[in-house]
């Protein structure tokens, strides 16, 4: 008796689900729908009208057709549910295994047929119509409606650089001499592979076609940085070559005075500037000449800050006058503060704001210090605040420098926190951390920050730079 019991327990734990005769009826209707549903795709029909009135008497017969078996699949499941129960509750422990595999056996038959099913309709897609993939493209002049579609074929997509196929059949090249260039009276037949593609990601595909392209490749413009701007590839197809980059390209030349070895370089990082139009750009040169800017100055800021030309002059007036009554400066002042960094027109009013507030109010800097470090190191302006901030406090709290020192040579404000401690905590145990002015062996800001690690330790240390290298591994 307990083996029996033991050979039902591992019946009831392991035996997979079980699909008896009855129970695979259940399939059936989703079957034939299936089958029904792939052998409509194939079969033309007369009219709309017809396909859809069929559609719907075939529905309502398998709709009749599953209410009229549903009594009959459900007194056929209970009563195999009964009987299995039945056997399962006094069957011994043989008759309870060979059940379990009756029971497999079926699972397995049922499993291959539903495989064998979906295998056939698979092929039957195969061979109908390839699956769309990255080789096609939306086709706005064919949208069918799912009613309308009598094959496989009918979609919104059609392959990339598909051409229509002309016939020549009434004898349009009969006269034609192919050995002659082609022309209006010495037609060829269309070949597709001398034309530039329909469609592309990238322009690059149409520099055999497109003279813009070819001109722009001449002067050393590097076109895969260029199409990383989104959409500037499509613009620049469109331009004329004489007018939109001939004619410009010479005009930044012998009116900015851009020198011509930069042409190129500047083109790849301001593509945008062939997009602009030459009003605009000649009354941006014209601001910047009404206000007293060299040839020198405003070839610096057009290369140096790579969209100037691209900014309206509206917003560069606007802006230059904010930094003039921010930092309280002169009109040559704020001249050399911009050659400078040309990059102020541009950034930020907040943070520029925020920082100088921080420096005023925070570390003491009165309005002329801050107006001697915007002239000396306008970069500092363009610098996080925390990082600033953070510099700040250790020249001042743990090296003891003074604001006036610092507003004397403030590029030590950009410095790194690290650097900074690397050098005088260097300097501090060699007993050479001096950085008071006028007294023997002092330290500058200048040489302190020189860029060389070498010059600092052979230099101002008078160390060894493998000591220096040495000590920085340490610490």
């Amino acid at each position: 008796m307990s083996q029996a019991f033991g050979h039902q327990l591992l019946l009831l734990r392991f035996r997979r689900p079980s699909f008896s005769p009855s129970s695979t009826a259940l399939f059936c209707p989703l079957f034939r729908a299936t089958a029904a549903a792939f052998a409509t795709v194939g079969a033309k029909k007369e009219s709309t009208a017809q396909h859809q009135d069929e559609q719907q008497q075939k529905q309502a017969q398998e709709v009749q057709q599953q209410q009229q078996q549903q009594p009959l699949k459900n007194a056929k499941l209970q009563m195999g549910n009964n009987r299995r129960t039945a056997r399962l509750t006094h069957a011994d422990g043989d008759s309870a295994d060979q059940l379990a595999r009756e029971d497999w056996a079926h699972f397995e038959i049922v499993e291959r047929q539903l495989d064998e099913l979906l295998e056939h309709h698979a092929d039957k897609l195969d061979e109908e119509g390839d699956v769309l993939g990255v080789d096609m493209v939306a086709d706005p002049l064919n949208e069918p409606d799912l009613s309308e579609m009598e094959t496989g074929d009918e979609t919104a997509s059609r392959p990339i650089n598909r051409f229509r196929p002309i016939l020549y059949t009434e004898g349009e090249l009969d006269k034609s001499d192919l050995g002659q260039p082609p022309s209006r009276e010495n037609p060829h037949p269309f070949d597709p592979s001398t034309l530039p593609p329909t469609h592309s990601r990238n322009p690059t595909p149409y520099a055999n076609h497109s003279p813009t392209l070819q001109m722009l490749l001449e002067l050393g413009v590097n076109l895969f940085e260029v199409c990383q701007a989104p959409k500037i590839g499509r613009a620049l197809l469109r331009l004329d070559p004489e007018r939109d980059v001939k004619a410009k390209i010479f005009w930044l030349v012998k009116r900015c005075g851009v020198p011509e070895a930069d042409i190129g370089p500047y083109l790849t990082r301001n593509p945008y500037f062939l997009l602009q139009s030459f009003d605009d750009l000649k009354a941006r040169l014209d601001y910047l000449q009404f206000h007293r800017f060299s040839r020198q100055q405003i070839a610096k800021l057009v290369v140096e800050y790579r969209y100037w030309l691209n900014i309206p002059q509206e917003r560069i007036d606007a802006r230059l006058g904010w930094l003039q009554r921010q930092f309280h400066l002169r009109a040559d002042e704020l001249r050399l503060a911009i050659v400078k960094e040309p990059r102020l027109i541009q950034f930020g009013v907040g943070p520029i704001q925020g920082l100088i507030l921080a420096l005023n109010q925070t570390c003491g800097f009165s309005q002329q210090c801050l107006q001697q470090i915007v002239l000396k190191d306008p970069r500092v302006f363009l610098s996080e605040k925390p990082h600033v901030l953070t510099s700040y406090n250790y020249l001042a709290y743990v090296m003891r420098i003074t604001n006036e020192q610092i507003v004397a040579f403030p590029l030590a404000l950009r410095c790194p926190l690290s650097a900074l401690r690397r050098r005088h905590e260097f300097l501090f145990r060699l007993r050479k951390a001096n950085y008071v002015p006028e007294t023997a062996d002092h330290i500058t800001l200048e040489q302190f920050c020189h860029p060389s690690d070498r010059f600092f330790a052979e230099e101002i240390a008078r160390t060894p730079i493998a000591d220096f290298n040495r000590f920085i591994k340490i610490v």
